[in-house]
C-alpha cells in the first residue's frame, strides 16, 4: 500500500507539472602540480594563491576542492606520478560559465607551464 501511495504522489506531482529536482551541470577538474620542465612542483602557498586568485573569484558560490595523487602515461610511454589538486564545481549550464571554466584552465596551464587540465563534465540532478 505504501508503494502505491508513493507511486500516486509521484504521479500527481509530475501531472501537476512540478519539477522536485532541477538539472545543473558539474565540472570536475584536475591540477596536477610536476611541471613539465622539471622545475619546482606548485606549492602549496602558489595553489591557495591561485584558489583565491582564480576560482574562487570566478565561482564564489561555492566549490569543492580536495588532494589526490594523480598518474598518466607521457608521451614516451613513461607512468609519471603527481600530487593533484581537485576541484569540484556544480552549476547551471551556460555559456557565461563555460567560458569561466576554460579562461579557469587557461590560466592554470599558463601561469604554472603546464599542459593540461583533466576536465569530467556531469549531468547532477539538485533538490529544488
Amino acid at each position: 500500500m505504501r508503494i502505491a501511495s508513493a507511486f500516486l504522489l509521484l504521479l500527481t506531482l509530475s501531472c501537476a507539472n512540478l519539477a522536485v529536482y532541477q538539472q545543473q551541470e558539474m565540472d570536475t577538474l584536475y591540477f596536477g602540480t610536476q611541471k613539465p620542465d622539471g622545475s619546482a612542483p606548485v606549492t602549496d602557498a602558489e595553489w591557495q594563491q591561485f584558489l583565491a586568485d582564480e576560482i574562487t573569484a570566478r565561482f564564489p558560490s561555492g566549490l569543492t576542492t580536495w588532494e589526490a595523487s594523480g598518474q598518466w602515461r607521457d608521451e614516451h610511454n613513461v607512468i609519471e606520478r603527481e600530487r593533484t589538486h581537485i576541484v569540484q564545481i556544480v552549476h547551471p549550464a551556460s555559456g557565461e560559465i563555460e567560458g569561466r571554466i576554460v579562461a579557469l584552465i587557461a590560466a592554470y596551464k599558463k601561469r604554472f607551464a603546464q599542459e593540461s587540465v583533466f576536465r569530467v563534465r556531469s549531468d547532477v540532478w539538485m533538490p529544488r
